[in-house]
């Protein structure tokens, strides 16, 4: 998993050296880039489909396809206790609908990993980690996969973003059948090769992939992998068919 390649004491200097913007642009790891293109899917998702943030953390993605698109349901999926009260009270505001359940491989519960360190999301985890860097506080959580909640709120999305950390390839053991039925556009995060290669393989004939180079570019690139400790996020899209027409609206989003 990619860490950013600048030192702690080089990156206190530089915040107090540059332009907030530019500290922002080229010495962390925001995700400017990917939001300027889900606000630009958001805009042109019907009312009749939905918009999905999954691994919401505090509800950034949410909020921007709600500025976007004032119509469409607008779904947040965020476990962790510790963003529940934000969360909430965002998405009551903003008319968005706040779920507590985590997406996963099954249906059930499972328990959650609350990072310490450095103000990380969570993730789901199949056991304890070791190692003094992730201690951690665990608790349970609710868990259903992707086609059992789709199904059984009779949801269907057009557009979905996923940043689940390291529990990646098990959420994508439950999305065969929205990804076939729906063909949804995806922003992904991919941390390592393993997800990436979880990630093509979960992918519906017809579907195309390009990084999301957070500075300003979308790259066609092979295989699906981060290649930069800045830029993790691919977008994902079939080709033909889908609520959302991607590459007629290409041009508009790389002009």
């Amino acid at each position: 998993m990619p860490g950013n390649s600048i030192p702690r004491p080089a990156r206190k200097v530089l915040r107090r050296l540059l332009p907030a913007d530019t500290y922002r642009r080229y010495a962390t790891r925001h995700e400017d880039e990917s939001l300027r293109i889900w606000a630009r899917l958001s805009e042109a998702v019907p009312t009749s489909r939905a918009i999905l943030d999954i691994g919401a953390f505090q509800g950034e993605f949410a909020l921007v396809a709600r500025r976007s698109n004032r119509k469409a349901p607008v779904y947040a999926f965020e476990p962790a206790q510790e963003h529940a009260a934000h969360l909430a009270n965002v998405s009551k505001e903003a008319g968005i609908v706040f779920v507590t359940e985590a997406i996963g491989a099954e249906n059930g519960t499972a328990q959650f990993l609350r990072h310490q360190k450095g103000g990380q999301a969570g993730q789901l985890v199949a056991h304890h980690p070791r190692g003094e860097d992730v201690a951690a506080e665990m608790y349970e959580v609710q868990v259903t996969t992707l086609d059992t909640w789709t199904q059984r709120e009779g949801v269907r999305p057009a557009l979905v973003k996923i940043d689940v950390e390291m529990a990646l390839p098990a959420l994508l053991q439950g999305v065969s059948e929205t990804f076939r039925k729906d063909q949804p556009v995806v922003i992904c995060e991919v941390l390592n090769g393993e997800a990436g290669q979880a990630l093509e393989a979960a992918l519906p004939d017809g579907y195309a992939a390009r990084y999301v180079n957070e500075l300003g570019r979308l790259e066609r690139r092979s295989p699906i992998q981060p290649y930069s400790w800045r830029s993790r996020n691919w977008l994902l899209y079939p080709e033909r068919g889908g609520a959302l027409d991607v590459p007629s609206i290409l041009p508009s989003i790389l002009a």
